[in-house]
């Protein structure tokens, strides 16, 4: 009867963790191929021409938008990880085993040769201490972490003067970091950029800074500050205008990245409180 039950809870472990090896496994390449997709999607800004647009798209094999015409056309890329189906969406215990759910998706709008509209965003489950829980059950649900970037000439001067979500623009320059409220289920949070069609060597770095070791990493990343580090300092340094932004907030992204997280006050202006 011993040897029967060890050999079942051996069996049973080996079953568990051919699954962990694979489902690990299948997030890791995913993560490579992301990696590689906003590599390329930086030479692709950096050109700024439509001329590279086919093969970029054929190689991850994006698909064109419903909506394409002759004169213009919005590609759209996507990178999922939520396993066979969607496993890892189903339940937030698989945090605790460094798998959580993620997704990178690109567009790419091509018009007379030019790239007036390029987007980019990446996405990712957050588990363990920082659930939501809903249903009838109480169940708990995967809170998220999101960080865009946009090149877009014309969106860049529509947000340089629009008031939205509690926060101000700040005049006229190639880009805009900002903190969007955000309606997902299970509740989420966002650091997006906007920068210009030819964007500065500062705001190219801030577009693309994204930690893409939160996707896999065994401890989760909780906060903003870890998902985009240099984007999250400069938002800081602006003082912090953006949705869901108190003490609390300062508070967690402080504990998480360090004390410079945390100079900022309720009132949006930097302290000199060493």
């Amino acid at each position: 009867m011993k040897r029967w039950i060890r050999r079942t809870v051996l069996t049973l472990l080996l079953v568990a963790l051919v699954v962990w090896v694979a489902l690990y496994g299948s997030s890791w390449l995913h993560r490579r191929q992301a990696a590689r997709l906003i590599e390329d999607l930086q030479s692709l800004v950096a050109d700024g021409s439509s001329a590279n647009v086919a093969s970029f798209v054929s190689r991850y094999h994006g698909k064109p938008d419903s909506s394409c015409s002759s004169q213009s056309c919005m590609y759209n890329i996507r990178i999922e990880n939520f396993g066979p189906a969607k496993v890892l969406l189903r339940a937030t215990s698989w945090d605790y085993v460094g798998l959580r759910p993620w997704a990178t998706s690109v567009n790419v709008t091509v018009s007379k040769n030019k790239l007036p509209w390029v987007n980019y965003s990446v996405i990712v489950g957050v588990g363990k201490g920082h659930l939501h829980r809903s249903g009838l059950f109480n169940l708990p649900m995967w809170a998220w972490e999101s960080a865009a970037s946009t090149f877009s000439d014309e969106y860049l001067h529509v947000r340089q003067e629009t008031e939205e979500n509690g926060y101000t623009t700040y005049g006229d320059r190639p880009f805009l970091v900002y903190k969007p409220c955000l309606t997902i289920g299970g509740g989420g949070e966002s650091l997006n950029v906007i920068a210009s069609n030819r964007p500065t060597e500062y705001a190219k770095q801030l577009a693309f800074d994204i930690h893409l070791e939160c996707l896999l990493s065994a401890k989760a990343c909780t906060t903003l500050c870890q998902l985009r580090p240099k984007a999250w300092a400069q938002f800081l340094s602006e003082g912090a205008h953006g949705c869901n932004m108190d003490e609390e907030a300062l508070e967690m992204a402080r504990r998480a990245c360090g004390d410079w997280a945390g100079r900022v006050g309720n009132a949006g202006k930097l302290t000199t409180d060493n």
